[in-house]
């Protein structure tokens, strides 16, 4: 067997733990979909690919993806109420389209360094309370990451080249947003990146040398404290 086919274990509400072979390469679409029950799966470290919607509405806990795998679909994990902690490897390129939309339960994750895209509404309503974008993304696309409300700090790349509509908004407990690029020109953005986010409770921390030009452009100079780095020369 090297592939789960595609609704195979569809509303599969008394299964509650799944160990694949290490011969399965692809799990199809919505393989595992609505099995409310499901609350455990190992991955092999065959797999290559995850279908689109392919645990939707299940209880798994954790995801821990392998080293190899290439492609996750769009809305994979989406209303996964119960999943805490997930891996991604770094043979992924990007975070596709409602990947991790609504999970609530959502603490740990790793982006990897490989990854160069943030999908439409890839995260939403999770409960990591830090997140450090890697050096190479360029893109967060609209709702990217929005309404995670334990969120207090988060650092973007010098890489990142554009956030879309609402990208970041609904971030309500942040406290200190670090952006590392030299030029915020460089970063096209859409419409309300921010929105509900309170511009006067985060310290927006950016490059030595910068501040006069975030200060002066929006919406980075919506915030009410930039700050950049002190030297101190003890010549």
């Amino acid at each position: 067997v090297v592939k789960i086919p595609d609704l195979c274990f569809y509303g599969c509400n008394n299964l509650s733990s799944v160990t694949l072979p290490e011969t399965i390469i692809e799990i199809g679409e919505q393989a595992f979909g609505y099995s409310e029950s499901l609350n455990t799966i190992d991955f092999p470290s065959s797999l290559q690919r995850i279908g689109t919607f392919a645990f939707v509405n299940c209880s798994i806990s954790s995801a821990i993806l392998p080293d190899g795998c290439l492609n996750i679909g769009t809305y994979a994990f989406s209303q996964c109420g119960n999943l805490q902690t997930v891996h991604l490897p770094e043979t992924l390129t990007e975070i596709p389209e409602g990947c991790f939309n609504y999970t609530p339960s959502l603490h740990s994750i790793n982006i990897p360094s490989t990854i160069i895209r943030i999908g439409n509404g890839a995260f939403s309503k999770s409960k990591f309370t830090s997140l450090k974008l890697p050096e190479g993304l360029l893109l967060i696309e609209d709702y990217g990451i929005t309404e995670c409300e334990s969120l207090t700090s988060l650092e973007l790349p010098s890489t990142l080249i554009s956030i879309g509509n609402y990208g970041l908004f609904g971030l309500s407990a942040l406290t200190q947003l670090t952006v590392n690029t030299t030029d915020p020109s460089n970063i096209l953005t859409g419409t309300d990146i921010f929105y509900a986010t309170p511009y006067g409770n985060v310290t927006l921390n950016v490059p030595m040398g910068t501040m006069l030009l975030y200060s002066v452009k929006n919406p980075w100079s919506n915030f009410e404290k930039i700050v950049e780095p002190i030297t101190i020369n003890l010549t």
